[in-house]
């Protein structure tokens, strides 16, 4: 969805229920969990997490374990921290402060529903662009190399950047959009009056923003064009 569309088809992958000693096992062994189950989920996966982190003390596994939320929220690894923690027992919140590291991080992308996951569940349609900023200050171990991941070690100057200039830029289109008479984003932000408002409004956060984090101009103002065209893409 959005530029330079195509087709992938994502192999390697095992399934397990979260509900069993099957998901506990592999805690036990692996040395990233990452999660995309939604902010509201969170505490009702934590259980099984804790139970993951018991055996694997119990089995000697002293080897860095990191967990990254990927969830539209802020600070939600934080957040999963605190649930799985109130699931462990006294005795085992030391080992696991000491061995597992809780990364928050910020992600950006459109998945919107897709039309065929009626008939294919594992179909997902999802935008071109992608952004997965992680806090590289919170990773027990040595730092991981994925592609995609971007480190950082000030997780929240990005989280603004997101919520000052895409959040900022969505919401003023659907608002003068709604006002115009317009029926979706993509008609709102080809307005050529509400662009240039909702232009302006992200040029004027991201002043503030340059100065706040030091973000490069330039590569601001290209954030800015990219979001405009993401406005653009038809869903």
């Amino acid at each position: 969805m959005g530029e330079n569309e195509q087709m992938d088809t994502v192999s390697g992958v095992n399934a397990v229920s979260s509900i069993g000693d099957d998901v506990v096992d592999l805690i036990a062994h692996v040395d990233l969990i990452t999660t995309a189950v939604g902010p509201v989920v969170l505490e009702r996966i934590a259980p099984a997490i804790a139970k993951g982190l018991v055996k694997r003390k119990a089995q000697g596994v002293d080897a860095p374990l990191n967990i990254i939320a990927c969830e539209n929220m802020v600070r939600g690894t934080t957040q999963l921290k605190g649930h799985v923690m109130n699931a462990l027992a006294d005795g085992d919140k030391a080992w696991v402060e000491q061995h597992v590291g809780f990364v928050d991080s910020a992600v950006d992308r459109i998945v919107p529903p897709s039309a065929s996951a009626t008939h294919d569940p594992l179909e997902v349609t999802v935008e071109t662009f992608s952004e997965w900023i992680v806090d590289k200050t919170q990773f027990k171990g040595a730092l991981p190399t994925i592609p995609g991941m971007e480190l950082t070690d000030n997780l929240m100057a990005f989280v603004e950047r997101k919520l000052f200039t895409l959040n900022t830029g969505h919401a003023i289109t659907a608002y003068l959009g709604k006002l115009a008479g317009h029926q979706t984003i993509r008609d709102a932000i080809l307005d050529e009056s509400i662009r240039a408002v909702v232009k302006g409004a992200m040029e004027e956060s991201g002043a503030v923003l340059i100065k706040r984090y030091g973000f490069d101009a330039d590569k601001h103002a290209a954030y800015i064009q990219k979001i405009l065209g993401r406005l653009k893409t038809r869903i």
